[in-house]
Order: structure tokens, then sequence, then C-alpha cells
């Protein structure tokens, strides 16, 4: 008896349980800023980041054989730049593209957000690349910066259309239908995660005592990864070349997720070198990865299982 308790515990845990349906679509929202022309210092990396994120899950996307759908938002000068491409397994691709302006930003992103057509297995990714905003250590509230907000009074309402908290934004994500991600490579980027300690995801004894609970197990919960925690910055390589800059934790993660980076710094999508990838393993590798820089350590959000992403 206690052998099949066992295996019901093992089975509740494993993330091959929690795999994507072979019908669910694939639903990527990327932002990324790099600050040129405003008083807020450049970010070198961050649009190089959101290319190679956008083109490596589509790749596995189509690999998977599952419809993928691309909200891109990418500053341009004082501007940014919005396009959407769908990638369908059958039927013709769609292209969308507007620019707007970078007070109407965050507007935008949340409009997004409401207009998803998604089902209870799509998997559902946010990926943010810019600077972050923190606060007090006792605080943790942590903000995306979304435009110029050195030429503004804080508190003014020019100073809030510049900055989405990571409280909002947690908020207005999770009332996406679907299973989603939030990917956060900002500093203070960890205040997004309610419990920032850096622990296993998972527990034997929690498991067990969660299998006899009246807590519902759902299919439609919200993971978080981010790249430091929420009293420390994210950096990016020492590399300026635009063509070849990365934020430290995206390039980890794209290595993670099988984005290939060549000796002579060619670079482009790829499958990965292990036969699934989830949200937990995706945590373990960057964190293992940037434990040699030892600036930054990536968080995840503890949740009651794992999310697998892709499964080859």
């Amino acid at each position: 008896m206690l052998l099949i308790i066992l295996l019901i515990i093992i089975s509740l845990t494993s993330c091959s349980l929690d795999t994507k349906a072979s019908n669910s679509n694939v639903y990527l929202i990327t932002l990324a800023l790099n600050y040129e022309e405003m008083n807020v210092s450049t970010l070198y990396g961050t649009l190089n980041d959101q290319n190679a994120i956008i083109s490596q899950f589509e790749y596995l996307s189509k690999a998977e054989k599952r419809n993928f759908y691309s909200h891109q938002f990418t500053q341009q000068g004082s501007n940014v730049f919005y396009r959407y491409t769908t990638t369908p397994t059958r039927g013709d691709a769609v292209e969308i593209v507007k620019e707007l302006d970078t007070r109407s930003l965050k507007t935008e992103i949340k409009e997004v957000f409401k207009k998803l057509n998604t089902k209870k297995d799509d998997l559902v990714i946010f990926f943010y690349a810019g600077h972050g905003l923190g606060s007090t250590q006792k605080e943790k509230v942590g903000a995306l910066i979304l435009g110029d907000i050195n030429t503004t009074a804080s508190g003014s309402n020019e100073f809030k259309n510049f900055t989405y908290y990571l409280d909002d934004l947690r908020f207005d994500f999770s009332s996406i239908t679907g299973n989603k991600l939030l990917i956060i490579d900002s500093c203070h980027s960890g205040a997004i995660v309610k419990d920032d300690q850096i622990n296993d995801v998972f527990d034997i004894s929690n498991s067990f005592s969660e299998l006899f609970s009246n807590k519902k197990v759902n299919n439609d919960l919200t993971w978080e990864l981010t790249g430091c925690t929420a009293d420390k910055l994210s950096y990016e390589s020492e590399e300026t070349d635009n063509l070849k800059a990365h934020g430290r934790f995206a390039k980890v993660l794209l290595d993670y997720l099988g984005y290939k980076f060549y000796v002579d710094q060619v670079e482009g999508p790829g499958m990965p070198d292990r036969s699934y990838l989830s949200v937990t393993e995706a945590w373990s590798y960057t964190k293992k990865a940037l434990e040699k820089f030892g600036r930054q350590t990536p968080i995840i959000d503890k949740t009651e299982r794992d999310l697998v992403l892709f499964m080859f």
C-alpha cells in the first residue's frame, strides 16, 4: 500500500505529467527597450535578447507543430514599434505593424493581455528585457521602466505611464486563460515573486500533504522566472557591440532553450540537447550558469508543479 501511495506522489510531482496538450498553441508577448535617446542609461543587449527569444520559441513551436503567435513591442527612439505575427501549422500567416508612443505602451500591453483568445492548455509567455525599478528591501515592490522616467516628476501621471509595477503586471497577466510564464530580465525583477527565497520547488513531504488536501489542482497557473533577486541587479555582458551584446541571464536561458551561439558570434535558433524543456529546469540551468558570475541569482516562483514548455 505504501509503495502505491509513493508511486502516486511521484506521478503527481513529476513534471512529465504536466505537458502541453497536442493541440495547444504558443503565445509569446515580448517587450524590449534600450533607452536610446532617453535620459536613462543605454542597454546594449535587450533588443538582441528579444529577437533571439522570439526566433527560438517560434522554432520550437514549429518543431512541435504548434501554432505560434507573437506580440512584439520594441523601442525605436522615442516611440515603440509593435509587430504582431502568426506562424500557423495550417492556413495563412498574419502580420500587423504599428507605431506607438511610449506613453501609451503600458495600456497597449494590457490590451493585448485582455484580447488574447487562449485556451486552458495553451502556453502563454511574457518576456521583458529592460531596466527595472527597485524599492526598499522590506517592500520588495519593483517595476518595469517603460520610458524616460528621469524627465518626469515621481508620482505624476507621466511617471505612472512609464512604470509598470510588478504586482500589477502579475495581476494583469494572471487573468489570461492558459499555462502562463513571466520571464523578467531586469534589475530587481525578483520582486515579482511572492517569496524570493532560493529554495527547491518541490518537497516530498509537502507533496504528500497536498495529495490529501481539499485544494483543487487546476491547469491554469502562472509561473515566474526572473534574472535576479528583488534587491540585486541584472547585468549585461561586457560586449557593447549592438550585434553581439546580450543580457547575462537571457543568454544562458537561450542556451538552455537550444539557441546556438557560435564561436564567431553568428547565432540562431536550434534544437536543445534534452528531451523536454521545463520552467524548473530552466531555473536550475540559469542559476548554475550564473553562479560563476557571482553577482546575480535567478529566482523562480514556487508552484505546486513544474510546467513542461516543450517535449521532443
